[in-house]
Protein backbone atom coordinates (compact mmCIF):
# COMPACT_ATOMS: atom_id res chain seq x y z
CA UNK A 1 0.00 0.00 0.00
CA UNK A 2 1.25 3.41 -0.28
CA UNK A 3 1.20 6.08 2.41
CA UNK A 4 -0.21 9.29 1.81
CA UNK A 5 2.19 12.32 1.16
CA UNK A 6 2.58 14.23 4.18
CA UNK A 7 3.61 17.27 4.55
CA UNK A 8 4.47 17.30 7.88
CA UNK A 9 7.64 15.11 8.82
CA UNK A 10 6.89 16.16 12.53
CA UNK A 11 3.41 14.50 12.56
CA UNK A 12 4.52 11.78 15.05
CA UNK A 13 6.54 13.36 17.37
CA UNK A 14 3.61 14.95 20.62
CA UNK A 15 2.32 18.72 20.40
CA UNK A 16 4.61 20.12 23.15
CA UNK A 17 7.59 18.83 21.06
CA UNK A 18 5.94 20.41 17.54
CA UNK A 19 5.38 23.60 19.85
CA UNK A 20 9.08 24.01 20.00
CA UNK A 21 10.31 22.94 17.14
CA UNK A 22 8.08 25.84 15.17
CA UNK A 23 9.26 27.98 17.78
CA UNK A 24 12.77 27.56 16.33
CA UNK A 25 14.11 29.98 13.69
CA UNK A 26 14.22 28.89 10.48
CA UNK A 27 17.23 27.01 9.27
CA UNK A 28 18.32 25.37 6.20
CA UNK A 29 18.23 21.59 7.03
CA UNK A 30 20.35 21.16 3.97
CA UNK A 31 23.57 23.02 5.52
CA UNK A 32 23.04 21.97 8.46
CA UNK A 33 23.12 18.09 7.14
CA UNK A 34 26.08 18.84 5.12
CA UNK A 35 27.88 20.28 8.21
CA UNK A 36 27.31 16.98 10.17
CA UNK A 37 28.42 14.90 6.80
CA UNK A 38 31.97 16.84 6.51
CA UNK A 39 32.21 16.15 10.73
CA UNK A 40 31.50 12.54 10.25
CA UNK A 41 33.95 12.44 7.22
CA UNK A 42 36.66 13.99 9.10
CA UNK A 43 36.37 11.74 12.29
CA UNK A 44 36.78 8.54 9.77
CA UNK A 45 39.70 10.67 8.63
CA UNK A 46 41.45 11.04 11.68
CA UNK A 47 40.83 7.31 12.68
CA UNK A 48 42.18 6.61 9.80
CA UNK A 49 45.11 8.58 10.42
CA UNK A 50 45.20 6.78 13.90
CA UNK A 51 45.10 3.27 11.94
CA UNK A 52 47.87 3.76 9.61
CA UNK A 53 50.10 5.08 12.11
CA UNK A 54 49.77 2.25 14.52
CA UNK A 55 50.37 -0.19 11.36
CA UNK A 56 53.55 1.86 11.03
CA UNK A 57 54.75 1.66 14.41
CA UNK A 58 54.18 -1.87 14.67
CA UNK A 59 54.13 -3.92 11.61
CA UNK A 60 57.42 -5.42 11.62
CA UNK A 61 59.59 -6.37 8.30
CA UNK A 62 59.55 -10.06 8.80
CA UNK A 63 55.41 -9.55 8.08
CA UNK A 64 56.30 -8.52 4.51
CA UNK A 65 59.26 -9.77 2.99
CA UNK A 66 59.79 -12.81 0.58
CA UNK A 67 60.81 -15.68 1.96
CA UNK A 68 61.79 -19.55 0.65
CA UNK A 69 61.54 -19.88 -2.60
CA UNK A 70 60.71 -16.78 -3.80
CA UNK A 71 64.26 -15.51 -2.98
CA UNK A 72 66.26 -14.35 -5.41
CA UNK A 73 69.52 -15.82 -5.24
CA UNK A 74 72.82 -17.91 -6.21
CA UNK A 75 76.69 -17.98 -5.22
CA UNK A 76 79.56 -15.65 -6.25
CA UNK A 77 80.47 -18.60 -8.67
CA UNK A 78 77.20 -18.42 -10.75
CA UNK A 79 77.99 -16.99 -14.14
CA UNK A 80 76.20 -13.48 -14.57
CA UNK A 81 74.12 -15.00 -17.28
CA UNK A 82 72.76 -17.83 -14.53
CA UNK A 83 71.94 -14.61 -12.29
CA UNK A 84 70.20 -12.55 -15.14
CA UNK A 85 67.49 -15.26 -15.58
CA UNK A 86 67.10 -15.80 -11.73
CA UNK A 87 66.48 -12.20 -11.27
CA UNK A 88 64.03 -12.24 -13.64
CA UNK A 89 62.41 -15.18 -12.90
CA UNK A 90 61.65 -13.97 -9.25
CA UNK A 91 61.15 -10.47 -10.32
CA UNK A 92 62.52 -8.46 -7.44
CA UNK A 93 65.15 -6.28 -10.03
CA UNK A 94 68.36 -8.14 -7.91
CA UNK A 95 69.80 -10.92 -6.59
CA UNK A 96 71.26 -11.85 -3.80
CA UNK A 97 74.73 -13.08 -3.30
CA UNK A 98 75.10 -16.33 -1.20
CA UNK A 99 77.73 -18.75 0.38
CA UNK A 100 76.80 -22.12 1.14
CA UNK A 101 76.40 -21.75 4.89
CA UNK A 102 73.29 -18.86 3.39
CA UNK A 103 75.34 -15.96 4.50
CA UNK A 104 75.24 -12.65 2.13
CA UNK A 105 78.18 -11.89 -0.12
CA UNK A 106 76.27 -9.11 -2.03
CA UNK A 107 73.90 -7.96 -4.08
CA UNK A 108 74.07 -7.53 -7.76
CA UNK A 109 70.99 -5.09 -9.31
CA UNK A 110 69.42 -4.58 -12.32
CA UNK A 111 71.62 -1.33 -12.27
CA UNK A 112 74.65 -3.46 -11.70
CA UNK A 113 73.61 -5.44 -14.50
CA UNK A 114 72.86 -2.56 -16.91
CA UNK A 115 76.59 -0.88 -16.20
CA UNK A 116 78.28 -4.04 -16.62
CA UNK A 117 76.86 -4.40 -19.65
CA UNK A 118 78.06 -0.29 -20.50
CA UNK A 119 81.90 -1.46 -19.68
CA UNK A 120 82.36 -4.64 -20.74
CA UNK A 121 82.30 -6.25 -24.39
CA UNK A 122 81.15 -10.11 -23.24
CA UNK A 123 80.74 -9.89 -19.51
CA UNK A 124 77.99 -12.82 -19.43
CA UNK A 125 80.59 -15.53 -19.08
CA UNK A 126 82.27 -14.02 -15.99
CA UNK A 127 81.07 -15.14 -12.49
CA UNK A 128 78.50 -12.94 -10.28
CA UNK A 129 81.24 -12.13 -7.63
CA UNK A 130 83.37 -9.61 -9.93
CA UNK A 131 80.50 -7.57 -10.21
CA UNK A 132 78.57 -7.20 -7.02
CA UNK A 133 78.02 -4.55 -4.39
CA UNK A 134 79.92 -6.39 -1.49
CA UNK A 135 79.05 -3.92 1.09
CA UNK A 136 75.63 -4.14 0.40
CA UNK A 137 72.91 -2.70 3.11
CA UNK A 138 70.71 -5.19 4.97
CA UNK A 139 68.29 -4.68 7.63
CA UNK A 140 67.25 -7.47 10.82
CA UNK A 141 64.30 -9.81 10.52
CA UNK A 142 62.95 -8.34 13.39
CA UNK A 143 63.07 -4.42 12.46
CA UNK A 144 60.07 -2.23 12.18
CA UNK A 145 59.35 -1.82 8.25
CA UNK A 146 58.94 2.00 8.68
CA UNK A 147 63.28 1.54 9.63
CA UNK A 148 63.34 -0.69 6.28
CA UNK A 149 61.72 2.22 4.48
CA UNK A 150 63.92 4.79 6.46
CA UNK A 151 67.38 2.47 5.30
CA UNK A 152 65.66 2.45 1.48
CA UNK A 153 64.97 6.27 1.43
CA UNK A 154 68.73 6.98 3.20
CA UNK A 155 70.56 4.95 0.95
CA UNK A 156 68.21 5.83 -2.24
CA UNK A 157 67.54 1.57 -2.50
CA UNK A 158 64.56 -0.16 -3.89
CA UNK A 159 65.82 -3.15 -2.31
CA UNK A 160 66.64 -5.06 1.14
CA UNK A 161 68.33 -8.34 1.99
CA UNK A 162 66.57 -9.33 5.40
CA UNK A 163 69.15 -10.61 7.61
CA UNK A 164 68.70 -13.08 10.74
CA UNK A 165 70.20 -13.20 14.04
CA UNK A 166 72.69 -16.02 12.66
CA UNK A 167 73.61 -13.53 9.36
CA UNK A 168 71.91 -15.74 7.23
CA UNK A 169 69.75 -14.23 4.25
CA UNK A 170 65.95 -14.57 5.74
CA UNK A 171 64.12 -12.97 3.08
CA UNK A 172 63.65 -10.04 1.25
CA UNK A 173 61.52 -7.01 0.82
CA UNK A 174 61.08 -4.08 -1.67
CA UNK A 175 60.01 -1.00 -2.00
CA UNK A 176 56.77 -1.57 -3.60
CA UNK A 177 56.05 -4.19 -0.92
CA UNK A 178 56.00 -1.53 1.90
CA UNK A 179 54.32 1.52 -0.39
CA UNK A 180 50.91 -1.72 -0.74
CA UNK A 181 51.13 -2.13 3.03
CA UNK A 182 50.55 1.90 3.42
CA UNK A 183 53.86 2.64 4.63
CA UNK A 184 55.16 5.13 2.18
Amino acid sequence: KKRPANKNPFVTLPEPVLEKIKSFPKTNWKQVWLKTVKKVVMMLRKRQYWAMLGRRLLMKTSSLMRTEEDIPRVGPGVLLRDAIIETSAKRMGCVIVVDAKNRLCGILTDGDIRRVFERHDNPLEHVVSQYMTRDCVGVDENSLAVDSLQIMEQHKITVLPVIGADKTVQGIVHLHMLVQAGLA
